[in-house]
């Protein structure tokens, strides 16, 4: 087994609207150079590949459709095959699957069997790949099933998973969201939708999403308690666009300060903040790079707090409402945000003078210290 590098090519045609054949082509290295070892045909412009989990194949969004290709031993009928013609190797990569039903399928991730798919315009769905008897051989072939689809119309520009049931995409308004799939719901049609569970305006064109981390941990670092789905926090250390999200904190959201303070385990957050934060990284067209940390409950419940006081003790430039601007909008909806919180609006905590840094966590009715040193321990285990 060796890395390669894997292309998906659209081939342009005058004339044509949308591309209708590509290819895609995969590039090892060989003596610091980029050698093509396979290449194969597609019927439409290759917008997305990914490695399947196995390592036997790749995925890709062809056109209006997800496809599967998979890896097998060159024999005499590949010989004359012109899709792999100047690609000399012991194995070619052929055609296992295909299945329609997007738009354009311009994103795609894998998580074990799962494929997420992110639409030029109708958001995310998620297939699943399995093998099946089939056909009059009665041989074993790659099936996809959708599972579950998001009815949003959402225009992706970017798309990562969070975990097998969690997954962010960019959308073309600036925006972030979360979207959740419940798969363990008894009823069909819930496990078929999946639920917006966060919604937030990034002020930036978000162009890639990818796991990943701006600080160094060790490779035994803890990690962080609870689920990734629980909260999550964003970074974006260039612009006002850094955010913190909680997915999963109804008792907070709900609550006036009295009850959200009295629900805040301090204690808990502190010993919680200091263990590393699984956490997404996005680029945006103008430059920045932003971190999406997920942050356990505790954390998301405290900062929560401390968010909501600061939006009553520290104003915006120009007198801009902050709800107004972290709004998710785009051509079809203007929505509140939800299940974020700001972290560029939280770190301005630790630059607030003294007097008002007491005023905040008065309204917060938490202690100042400690609000210092679980923001100081957010800030060096997302971004240092």
């Amino acid at each position: 087994a060796q890395a390669c590098f894997v292309v998906g090519t659209a081939i342009g045609v005058p004339g044509e609207i949308d591309p209708s054949a590509g290819r895609v082509l995969v590039f090892a290295v060989r003596e610091r150079r980029l050698v093509l070892v396979a290449q194969t045909a597609a019927p439409g412009a290759v917008y997305a590949v990914a490695p399947l989990a196995s390592g036997d194949g790749v995925v890709g969004g062809v056109g209006s459709a997800v496809a599967v290709w998979r890896w097998r031993l060159r024999d005499d009928s590949d010989a004359p095959d012109a899709a792999n013609a100047g690609a000399p190797s012991s194995h070619v990569l052929r055609a296992s699957v295909s299945k329609a039903g997007h738009i354009l399928a311009v994103h795609v991730v894998v998580r074990g069997s799962l494929i997420i798919v992110g639409d030029v315009t109708q958001s995310v769905a998620v297939w699943q790949l399995a093998r099946a008897v089939s056909g009059a051989d009665a041989r074993e072939r790659d099936t996809l099933e959708l599972l579950a689809r998001d009815s949003e119309p959402n225009w992706m520009t970017a798309l990562a998973a969070l975990d097998d049931d969690t997954y962010i995409g960019g959308e073309h308004g600036g925006n972030l969201f979360v979207a959740r799939r419940a798969a363990d719901a008894a009823d069909e049609l819930e496990r078929f939708r999946l639920e917006p569970v966060g919604e937030f305006h990034v002020a930036d064109y978000v162009n890639v999403l990818r796991a990943g981390s701006l600080v160094m941990t060790a490779p035994d670092a803890a990690v962080a308690v609870g689920s990734l789905a629980d909260s999550m926090a964003t970074d974006n250390n260039k612009t006002s666009s850094s955010n913190n999200n909680n997915n999963d904190n109804d008792d907070a959201d709900g609550a006036d300060g009295a009850d959200a303070a009295a629900a805040v385990d301090m204690p808990a957050a502190l010993v919680a903040a200091n263990a590393r934060l699984p956490s997404v990284l996005y680029g945006t067209t103008s430059g920045a790079i932003g971190v999406v940390a997920t942050l356990p409950r505790a954390v998301a419940v405290a900062l929560e707090c401390v968010e909501r006081a600061m939006l009553q003790v520290v104003r915006g430039v120009g007198g801009i409402e902050h709800a107004a601007f972290r709004e998710f909008t785009n051509d079809a909806k203007s929505t509140p945000a939800h299940g974020f919180l700001d972290g560029d609006l939280l770190e301005t905590y630790l630059e607030l003078p003294v007097a008002q840094q007491d005023a905040v966590a008065e309204k917060a009715s938490l202690v100042r210290a400690d609000i210092v040193r679980l923001l100081e321990s957010i800030v060096q285990g997302t971004h240092g």
